[in-house]
């Protein structure tokens, strides 16, 4: 049975633990995108984006322009109103 110590022992260990964790992290993660890489590869992937992410992105470019002119034209209205 483990025996854990009361007081400084068990933060060491907690933070000896941490540094363990945030030195292993850059590597576990470098191994974890190229196996990803690796398998889009295999399964002929190009890693592009869908269609449907294309299309809904014109169409929110598309809503911001509407939106951009809508508001310009409020704006022009209200300064060619103003009397100097």
């Amino acid at each position: 049975m483990p025996h854990f110590r009361r007081g400084r022992g068990r933060l060491a260990t907690l933070g000896t633990t941490m540094i363990i964790v945030l030195l292993c992290l850059p590597a576990v993660t470098g191994a974890w995108l190229r196996r990803l890489e690796e398998r889009g590869r295999e399964e002929d992937r190009d890693g592009g984006y869908s269609t449907e992410f294309m299309v809904i992105t014109a169409m929110l470019v598309a809503l911001a322009l509407a939106i951009v002119a809508v508001i310009a034209k409020k704006v022009m209205d209200k300064a060619n109103g103003l009397n100097l």
